[in-house]
C-alpha cells in the first residue's frame, strides 16, 4: 500500500481527492418539438457540494456555474437550470463535485519494540493517526512496557510520500505526558520510516526537571510498526 502526501500510513493508498460525477443528457431531440418548449432541470445535493456544467461535454472543459440558480434548504442546496428549445445545447453537461475533505482519517497504529540503555525494557505502542492537511500527521498514542511506564503522546509530524521502492520518511514533535511511575511531561522528539503499513520508529523522549529534587532525564525507544 503506497503512501501519497498526507495519507495516513494505514488508510487511503493516495491523498485524498474530490470526487466528481459526469452525468450528459441528450437534449438535441428537443429543437424538433414544436413551440419552442421550456425545460426546467432541478439537482439537489448536499451544501458542501458544488453544481456546474461543462460548456463543452465533448472537450471535457472545466465545470462553471454559469445558468444555474442556487438556492439553500437546510442541509442541502438545490440548483435550477431553465432552457428553451431554441437555445439548448446538443448536450447538457451536469457535473457533481464532491469537495475534498480537509483531513483524512487514518488508523490504528500497533508499535513493538524496546526501551534503549542502561533500564532497557520490552515496550508497546498503540495509536491512532489522521492527516491534516497532506503531508502532516497527526496522532495520539499510548505506551507502556505492562510494569511500571505508561506514557500518554498527542503527536505531530511531517511526512515525505512514498514513492515506487522509496520509503516515506517522518519527522516529529510531540508531548509525552507520563502516568506513571509519577506524573509529568516530557517533549519527544521522532524519526520513522515507513513502507506502507510497515516501518519502523525512533523517539527521543526528554523529561526535564519540574521541581526541586527532581533529575531530568531522557529515554531513547525503537519500535516496529504495523497499520492495522
Amino acid at each position: 500500500m503506497a503512501r501519497g502526501p498526507g495519507a495516513p500510513r494505514t488508510a487511503v493508498p493516495g491523498p485524498a481527492r474530490a470526487t466528481h460525477w459526469d452525468i450528459d443528457y441528450l437534449l438535441g431531440p428537443i429543437r424538433t418539438w414544436a413551440g419552442n418548449p421550456e425545460l426546467h432541470v432541478t439537482v439537489r445535493v448536499p451544501s458542501a457540494w458544488e453544481v456546474g456544467s461543462s460548456p463543452d461535454a465533448s472537450a471535457r472543459t472545466l465545470p462553471v456555474a454559469t445558468g444555474w440558480r442556487l438556492r439553500h434548504e437546510g442541509e442541502h442546496v438545490v440548483a435550477e437550470r431553465s432552457l428553451t428549445a431554441a437555445s439548448a445545447p446538443e448536450w447538457l453537461n451536469v457535473t457533481l463535485t464532491k469537495p475534498t475533505p480537509w483531513w483524512t482519517p487514518g488508523g490504528v497504529q500497533l508499535g513493538l519494540g524496546a526501551r534503549l540503555g542502561d533500564d532497557s525494557r520490552f515496550m508497546v505502542r498503540l495509536g491512532y493517526q489522521l492527516a491534516a492537511p497532506e503531508s502532516f500527521l497527526h496522532s495520539l498514542s499510548v505506551e507502556t512496557d505492562f510494569r511500571e511506564q505508561l506514557v500518554f503522546t498527542p503527536l505531530t509530524q511531517y511526512a515525505t510520500p512514498q514513492v515506487a521502492i522509496i520509503p516515506s520518511l517522518g519527522l516529529g514533535l510531540g508531548v509525552p505526558v507520563q502516568v506513571l511511575p509519577e506524573a509529568r511531561p516530557g517533549l519527544r522528539l521522532l524519526a520513522d520510516l515507513h513502507f506502507g503499513p510497515l516501518g519502523a520508529a525512533l523517539s527521543w523522549d526528554h523529561y526535564p526537571a519540574l521541581r526541586e529534587g527532581t533529575d531530568s532525564f531522557s529515554r531513547l525507544i525503537l519500535l516496529l510498526q504495523i497499520g492495522l
